[in-house]
């Protein structure tokens, strides 16, 4: 019968699990505060779940201003969520942007008191598999320790997550859709596509040099430039601003590992990629974009972890640019986080109503495209 304990910054040093593939990236962060290794996240306190032999990260979170959407759902469904509708161009984004706006008025700051269970401070976030059983005595846990606080999990799809997201359900959790992510799985369906032909070609011809094996301490600071140039400056304020402490702490976890693109020693592009049990995701990429498109530093990144792609690793692509990935032999599910509210919770009606049917239109959506 497994054995389910919370442990905090203080105590960690007792968890016995030093061999579990989460154990060292946990370390991290324990190893500083928070907001050092992610900037715009300053409302959260970090600690470690043991269940039985499985470990993972849980981060205790409040409602505070200008919050990256890892640690805050108000940043994820009612900024984040409006930015990414006015990329689309999809029917009905005017009256959908009127709805957030609304909520963002009526929706009460309390929606982020939450414990997050498995909560990496990435936009994916893999799991272990967690039984009924499992469930039922972290959430008796977590409940006695923070009664105020709603238990979400984030990053599940069917893909992936299938038992453990009918697990959550049968427990009365309830779901709310958050994005669309991209799977690659299929190694042979991925070769065989045109694109992935075209991209081996770029391979070989590029005079750029690919190199995994680089001094990532000296090229910290450059990382996050990289990174911040395509996810903070053209996309979103609301992503996690990484600090280069977090690259290089990074550079010693178990199953993480740098791939960079360089012009001469000039660093152009780079991805890190993290695994978990067969699964493969690229929390940290970003290329210079005063190279021109053509130059094809994307691709090169995103082909040389393709590559990686077998029938005993999957390739989660995270969300956003679905046309691309969808060429690539990726296959497009839609993400939810589940959640349970507490029994002293009494938002205001109306905002959950309002919530509820945002979700069931989104739901709808995302079922009809990828996007």
């Amino acid at each position: 019968m497994s054995e389910v304990r919370l442990y905090s910054k203080a105590d960690f040093s007792e968890c016995r699990l030093t061999n579990h593939p989460l154990y060292s990236y946990i370390q991290v962060f324990f190893s500083q505060e928070l907001s050092e290794l992610v900037e715009n996240s300053t409302n959260g306190t970090c600690y470690a779940l043991e269940v039985g032999q499985k470990l993972c990260l849980v981060v205790v979170a409040q409602f505070q201003e200008g919050q990256t959407y890892p640690t805050s759902l108000r940043a994820q469904y009612l900024d984040y969520a409006q930015e990414e509708l006015a990329l689309t161009g999809i029917k009905g984004k005017r009256l959908l942007s009127g709805a957030f706006q609304l909520l963002k008025r009526i929706v009460p700051k309390t929606i982020d008191e939450v414990v997050y269970v498995g909560n990496y401070l990435l936009s994916t976030n893999l799991f272990q598999p967690f039984t009924t059983e499992e469930l039922q005595k972290i959430e008796a846990l977590l409940q006695r320790r923070f009664p105020t606080k709603t238990i979400v999990y984030r990053s599940q799809n069917s893909c992936l997550n299938q038992q453990l997201m009918e697990n959550l359900s049968a427990l009365n959790y309830q779901s709310f859709i958050s994005r669309q992510v991209f799977i690659a799985h299929q190694s042979q369906v991925i070769q065989q596509k045109k694109t992935f032909k075209k991209d081996r070609k770029l391979a070989k011809d590029t005079t750029f040099n690919i190199r995994t094996n680089f001094d990532v301490t000296n090229y910290s600071e450059r990382i996050i430039e990289l990174y911040t140039q395509l996810y903070i400056s053209k996309y979103s304020q609301i992503n996690p601003r990484y600090t280069p402490a977090f690259i290089e702490a990074m550079k010693t976890v178990q199953n993480t590992s740098f791939t960079g693109v360089f012009d001469e020693e000039n660093l152009i592009g780079v991805t890190m990629s993290w695994e978990l049990d067969g699964t493969l995701t690229v929390p940290i990429l970003g290329y210079d974009l005063s190279y021109p498109k053509e130059s094809g530093i994307y691709r090169l990144l995103t082909y040389y972890t393709l590559l990686r792609v077998n029938d005993e690793q999957l390739f989660h692509m995270s969300s956003g640019v679905g046309p691309f990935k969808l060429s690539r032999g990726a296959e497009y599910f839609p993400e939810y986080i589940y959640y349970k509210r507490p029994a002293s919770a009494k938002e205001r009606r109306l905002s959950f109503w309002l919530l509820q049917k945002v979700n069931t239109i989104l739901t709808r959506m995302s079922n009809k495209r990828a996007y």
